[in-house]
């Protein structure tokens, strides 16, 4: 039985779970990785990507930030509207993010340079809204 794994049958679940969210783990950093090369610096970056979770959408924020000085957003769609985070690179989002939560019924906060929460809103209105900010 060269090179195979061996657990009882209680310990295969957890297995096989770590084993898969090691892997959805790496293919998110590879995506995040992606969409931060096609960014122009200096520019806002506000993505809408399904399924991502809290740490999620700050990972990807926080990588966005990276590659440039503009906005960044990561959006995310779920049952009660849209998770997001708001991040920019030396910059100050929690006026913005106080903003967004007024006027799309959200509700979230942070620090100066990263903001998480959500909103009632679409992320497509939800991006509408950051896009078109004072």
């Amino acid at each position: 039985m060269h090179g195979q794994m061996s657990c009882e049958i209680s310990e295969l679940q957890p297995a096989v779970s770590r084993h898969f969210e090691q892997g959805i783990v790496q293919a998110c950093s590879q995506l995040f990785d992606t969409m931060a090369q096609l960014v122009t610096p200096g520019e806002d970056a506000i993505r809408i990507v399904n399924g991502l979770d809290p740490d999620g959408l700050h990972r990807l924020a926080v990588r966005l930030s990276e590659a440039t000085s503009g906005l960044c957003a990561a959006l995310t769609p779920t049952d009660k509207g849209t998770g997001y985070c708001l991040a920019q690179a030396d910059g100050d989002v929690r006026a913005l993010t106080k903003a967004l939560n007024t006027a799309l019924n959200g509700r979230g906060g942070g620090k100066p340079g990263i903001c998480q929460g959500s909103c009632a809103a679409t992320p497509e209105e939800a991006a509408e809204f950051l896009k078109n900010r004072e």
